[in-house]
This record gives C-alpha cells, structure tokens and sequence, in this order.
C-alpha cells in the first residue's frame, strides 16, 4: 500500500468513532446469520465485493467505502487486496462479524456498490453521483449533455491510487477531476457539457510523473470527444509513466 493511500486511510480511520465492544455474548453460528437477515432494516445478511484494505479494525472494498470490523472477527489470515470477499454482517452493531474469499454470490448476497449507507463509515470516496434524468440540467437545460467515460486501467495499477481526468478546461490540470472506482481497475465519471462543443482529455494518477503512455512508454496524445448528446465512452489505459 503507497504512502498517500496509507495518509488518506489513516485520515477516514481518525475521523470515525472508535468502536466500543459490547457486553453482550456474540450470537451462535447456528443463529448469527439468520438473525442478520432478519434483523437488518435493508434485509441485508452478506455483502460481496472486491478487497482494497483490511486494516486497523476496518475493512474497505474497492467502492471506497469503509466498514468497521466487530472485534474478534473472523478474518482472512493473509489478505489479498483485489480479491473478492464476502462479509456477514451484524444488523445492530453496522459491522462486519465475519469475512472470507468469495467463490462467487449466492442467493441474497448484496453487491458492495449498493452496500447501504447505515453500515458504511464516513468516506470521501463513498460519494455517488447520478446524471440528471431526461437528458437535461438541474434548470432544465437542453442544450447540455451527460457524457460519462468509462475508463479500465491496467493490471500494474497500485490499488491504493485515485485516477484523474484532466481535460482541456483546466489546462491539462494533472488532478481535475476525480473519477470515481467501479472496480478494481475500473473508473468512471460523468461530466455534463454544452452541446456543440469539443472536449479533450486524458488521464493522470494526479500528477504529471503517472499521466498515461502507450504501451511503449510513448506519450499519447488527448483524446478528443465532440459533444452531440448524451453518450458513454469507453477507454483504457495501456501503462503509466512511472510504472513499468
């Protein structure tokens, strides 16, 4: 894990409450899960998603999102980070009471991207964000359109890393705008621009040392995306600049 990941993780672990243990015997395997489906105001037993960090007293999935581990937890002894895992949940506590590898879903298994909101700790990353319906602005515009890029990065990507769109309407500014992980090497971002106009863009890690390069180390030249309507981009990255 890359030192900025670590400084951002130590700073969302600082600002959620510290965890109190309860009095109270944790409930019986035979009854622990049952009861967390039952209890659980979303119907909500177990979440399946992919492993960013498993750390003092928290894990965090690739959405960004952060959920507090009850103490004693049943946990992975060697944590993979980009792994898929499935946790159970505990309704009251809003905790993970236990976490192991995920071969895939099964029936009732919660995707971590809808993980609702009351199990999740505070988090910058965990801000999502929809276009407008219709088509159209807050105010009605009709002469603007939702354009949304949808990026997959490369294998080399280090887990810990927020990816960037830098476009045009900055300057090429290395940190403009952040995009939003899907997952583990996917990103996305919706930017709502003027029909008529042209965008050019590329992609950083924030700064100019990680911008893109082609798959030979070249550099590669913006994209450019004449805006008509709504539409999704796909694009990838071949390398970046500081990873070989």
């Amino acid at each position: 894990m890359n030192a900025f990941f670590a400084l951002a993780l130590a700073a969302l672990l600082a600002a959620a409450p510290t965890p109190t243990p309860s009095p109270s015997p944790s409930p019986s395997p035979s009854t622990s899960a049952a009861a967390s489906a039952a209890a659980s105001p979303a119907g909500v037993a177990y979440v399946v998603g992919q492993l960013l960090a498993l750390q003092d007293g928290y894990v965090v999935f690739t959405t960004g999102d952060a959920v507090r581990v009850l103490p004693g937890a049943p946990l992975p002894a060697r944590p993979r980070m980009g792994a898929f895992v499935r946790a159970r949940l505990d309704p009251a506590s809003h905790a993970v009471a236990a976490l192991a590898y995920a071969n895939g879903r099964t029936a009732g298994d919660l995707d971590a991207e809808h993980l609702p909101r009351e199990y999740v700790v505070a988090s910058p990353k965990s801000l999502r964000s929809a276009p407008p319906p219709g088509g159209q602005g807050s105010n009605g515009d009709a002469t603007a359109a939702t354009i949304t890029i949808d990026l997959r990065v490369p294998d080399s990507t280090p887990l810990g890393d927020d990816v960037y769109l830098a476009t045009d309407r900055s300057n090429f500014s290395a940190a403009e705008v952040r995009m939003l992980r899907v997952e583990a090497q996917r990103f996305s971002v919706s930017l709502r621009l003027p029909v008529g106009t042209q965008l050019r863009y590329e992609f950083t890690r924030g700064s100019f040392t990680s911008i893109e390069r082609d798959k030979l180390g070249g550099i590669v030249e913006p994209r450019t995306l004449d805006v008509k309507a709504d539409a999704t981009v796909r694009d990838s990255v071949a390398r970046w600049a500081d990873v070989n």
